[in-house]
């Protein structure tokens, strides 16, 4: 299980492709990516910037970003909700805290974000944030061998 960051979303519909394909791999390999609910909230929030610098019409960014939520469940804020008190107390972003609140919903599980606020804010709990592809890599696909 690995709890998806909206900046690793944004990166794969930004970037050249690599953060997309690790995705999808990890979808097909039985990986479990998961968001809380307030994923589709930042991404709305950062549409513009992203059709910016995509340079995609809405309607052909639309359907990407629809496309890849399909490879992401969102989780409902009732899965984590208990945990959002904690979490607050941890974060130092308030745009953090439902993720972190999510981990700590599911035991803590990894987290792959571009954060290194975040990456900070879980190390003081233990929650693992993976911030480049290969620390995604090794975690998830290379042990898997």
């Amino acid at each position: 299980m690995l709890v998806v960051d909206a900046n690793v979303l944004m990166a794969s519909l930004i970037g050249k492709g690599t953060v997309f394909l690790l995705l999808k791999q990890l979808n097909s390999v039985g990986v479990k990516l998961v968001s809380p609910s307030f994923l589709e909230e930042e991404i709305e929030e950062h549409f513009d910037e992203i059709m910016e610098k995509t340079k995609l019409d809405k309607p052909v960014l639309k359907y990407l970003v629809s496309e890849l939520l399909k490879l992401v469940e969102i989780e409902p804020k009732s899965k984590y909700e208990a945990y959002m008190e904690q979490a607050r107390k941890i974060c130092s972003d308030r745009d953090d805290i439902p993720y972190l609140a999510l981990s700590l919903s599911l035991g803590k599980a990894p987290i792959w974000s571009f954060d290194e606020k975040l990456k900070s804010d879980c190390s003081k709990v233990g929650i693992k944030v993976l911030s480049t592809i290969e620390e995604v890599m090794k975690e998830l696909l290379l042990k898997r061998k």
